[in-house]
């Protein structure tokens, strides 16, 4: 029996324990294999069966033993796939510089893929497609170059190229369950809900098994889709998935996505869905989806603490992106204009294809910080990207206004403004911007009825605007004030909790620049 113990039959057998989860007897097998297939020659050590030290290493690094086999492997002189091995190794310990080095002077397909992995690794993107792109090139049946190749393509912003990579991986390797569900997160993410449905379909054909990560992407699929519904049912069902397989961090993000949905959808209290955000977030402190959810349901000043604690737990465990989302919806319930402002632009110029970053930009570049000119330039972008989003029209009318640029506001909000209070008063802000006193101040006060009914103290709200806006436009000094006073609307009281609202805040702050006296009105 001894005689049969070769590296070959060693790393083998590793393979078939792994495979079978006897975790400790692979580590003894592949320990084994990998020290025999090492010998001393010429006083180096060579690996005289590569193939088996290559097995022996990658089921070490598999099982969590990956610095018993980065020992023995380091020095030694090593083929083109094992260097890889190698690098894979030492990359998984930190050590990013000694596995850029166990490259240098390699070729072949599997080093332009390592090394397009380490460069994806970096956030070096460009490099990375390179590298990749050579090794596809060369080895088109390379399902995980395609794979990285498709992250390193979005990450560059080329979204087409990103999904034809996706999706030639996808039909490579049919039962990768990984690169499908990154396939659909692509489809998802530029709107394309009939092909994401279509690939589903073809995903339950293939007979693919439905666990939590299946489920949780099949309730976002319905969610775009406008089936709410049957979004949170799908939901429910990828939590109890998700907590059977023991995967917490997806049931974090399945149970936070819960809260967010049930409560837009009116099933639970927004205080209900803040307390559950918040036992997530006492739970689960390194999951930037619980933190994403807690910061769209955060409304008030005083929850602005926890957010912030919360976001600098998480540290790097989050997108660029989304870093910037959170500064800037942090400085938006804490009422500071510039901070808000300069992190939307920043947020902004990371996603432009987020309408949220669109929006959220041109607000508080625009109302809160006065830069006009800077707000219409990313309103000019947005309108001819997202044309039909209504906030975003909103908003990017109310800095065309400002801008000296009415005639265009008000025909962009006239097709629109049925029905809708918040469109009718900003085209009341339009008029009053193109010289039309006596509409713009009708168009505010019916707007305002309408908004009253809504929240009562969307009324407060609108009249502070409307004087600010008055006085912003020099209508204060042009005409006189019995009639300025005639036309607006009446005075009221604050709500009590004003200095608790964000968009009080965002006013109150622009006032207090001014030296105007709070609270505003006419």
């Amino acid at each position: 029996m001894e005689g049969c113990r070769t590296s070959t039959t060693l790393a083998a057998l590793a393979q078939t324990q792994i495979a079978l989860d006897e975790v400790d007897a692979a580590v003894a097998a592949a320990r084994e294999a990998l020290d025999l297939s090492l010998q001393r020659r010429h006083g180096d050590t060579d690996p005289s069966d590569a193939a088996s030290a290559r097995i022996a290493a990658e089921v070490l690094l598999r099982c969590g033993h990956a610095e018993y086999a980065y020992d023995a492997l380091r020095g030694a002189r090593l083929s083109d796939a094992l260097s890889v091995t190698f690098a894979l190794l030492a990359s998984s310990m930190g050590e990013i510089a000694e596995a850029e080095d166990a490259l240098v002077g390699r070729s072949g397909p599997l080093v332009a893929s390592f090394r397009g992995y380490l460069h994806a690794q970096s956030g070096n993107w460009q490099s990375a497609v390179g590298d990749l792109r050579h090794a596809v090139n060369e080895a088109p049946e390379d399902v995980d170059s395609l794979f990285n190749l498709s992250i390193s393509l979005w990450h560059l912003g080329a979204k087409k190229k990103a999904t034809r990579a996706a999706l030639r991986a996808t039909r490579t390797a049919p039962g990768r369950k990984d690169i499908s569900l990154h396939y659909l997160e692509l489809l998802l993410a530029q709107g394309d809900i009939a092909r994401a449905t279509a690939e589903m379909a073809s995903l339950d054909a293939s007979g693919v098994v439905e666990d939590g990560s299946l489920l949780e992407m099949r309730a976002r699929i319905a969610l775009a889709a406008g089936e709410k519904a049957r979004a949170v049912s799908l939901l429910e069902q990828a939590a109890t998935a998700a907590r059977r397989e023991g995967d917490e961090a997806l049931e974090g993000t399945v149970q936070a996505n819960l809260s967010v949905l049930k409560y837009e959808m009116g099933r639970i209290s927004r205080g209900v869905a803040l307390d559950r955000l918040s036992g997530l977030l006492s739970k689960i402190t390194d999951n930037d989806a619980i933190v994403l959810s807690y910061a769209q349901v955060a409304q008030l000043r005083s929850e602005a603490p926890k957010l912030r604690q919360a976001v600098s737990r998480l540290g790097d465990n989050t997108t660029p992106p989304r870093r910037a989302y959170f500064k800037h919806r942090i400085a938006v319930l804490e009422g500071e204009n510039d901070a808000a402002g300069y992190a939307a632009e920043e947020w902004f110029e990371l996603e432009p294809e987020n309408v949220m970053s669109a929006a959220a930009a041109v607000v508080s570049i625009g109302i809160g910080q006065e830069r006009w000119d800077d707000a219409v330039k990313v309103a000019e972008y947005a309108l001819s990207h997202f044309p039909h989003d209504s906030l975003l029209l909103n908003n990017s009318a109310y800095v065309l206004a400002m801008s000296g640029r009415a005639e265009e506001a008000i025909r962009l909000l006239e097709p629109a403004v049925e029905g809708n209070h918040v469109l009718s008063a900003t085209l009341g802000l339009a008029y009053l911007a193109h010289g039309d006193l006596h509409r713009g101040m009708r168009l505010y006060r019916e707007a305002a009825d309408k908004a009253e009914k809504v929240d009562p103290a969307s009324r407060s709200l609108m009249t502070a605007y409307q004087a600010l806006i008055v006085r912003e436009l020099g209508i204060d000094k042009t005409h006189p004030a019995e009639i300025v006073s005639a036309l607006a609307l009446v005075p009221v009281d604050l709500p009590e909790d004003w200095n608790e609202r964000s968009d009080f805040l965002r006013i109150y702050n622009v006032c207090r620049k001014h030296n105007y006296k709070w609270p505003l009105s006419l």
